[in-house]
């Protein structure tokens, strides 16, 4: 862009201190780089917020798991720079992390995360992620409250044949619901 002629007839792009700034600026790689970098930690994001804006599909059951989805996808993107003793990988979740307290991790979205057969049928570990579970058994007494004979039941015998697929969760349109 900096180096086309069209930029190059600018007047005031040669003539101004600015202009030389500018010019200067976009043909160091150190600011593509950084460009590069912002993208990749922003489009994750970007996705989420996108799918808890949509209406295409509930986005409960989703935004917990896109969310944890997001944070890998922004570790990865960071890699190497957090080695160098920069902190941006924590600095960033800080960040996630402070929206997401109170907001979506609140046990009905740890529930919905947990009932999702997209994640937990893909990734069996989320049963063991005892944030999740807590969430869901959290969300489980608030929904049945005082009813301990119900949530006994849910907890104990319904979850489980969730987590195993058993019965109407072993049929293939349940299963099909992990693709």
């Amino acid at each position: 862009m900096s180096q086309s002629e069209e930029w190059c007839k600018i007047s005031h792009v040669k003539k101004s201190a600015k202009g030389v700034t500018a010019t200067t600026t976009l043909v160091k790689p150190t600011f593509w780089n950084g460009v590069s970098l912002c993208l990749r930690v922003f489009e994750p994001l970007v996705k989420v917020l996108r799918l808890v804006d949509g209406d295409i599909k509930p986005s409960m059951p989703w935004v917990y798991g896109e969310i944890l989805k997001a944070k890998e996808e922004i570790r990865v993107a960071v890699g190497n720079l957090d080695k160098t003793g920069t902190g941006l990988y924590k600095n960033l979740m800080e960040v996630v992390e402070g929206k997401m307290k109170k907001r979506l991790d609140c046990p009905i979205h740890m529930a919905a995360y947990c009932l999702n057969p997209y994640y937990s049928y893909n990734s069996p570990s989320i049963f063991d992620n005892e944030d999740v579970v807590d969430g869901f058994y959290a969300a489980i007494e608030t929904f049945y409250h005082g009813d301990f004979q119900k949530q006994n039941e849910v907890i104990n015998n319904d979850f489980h044949k969730f987590k195993d697929k058993l019965g109407h969760f072993g049929k293939k349109v349940a299963l099909f619901g992990r693709l």
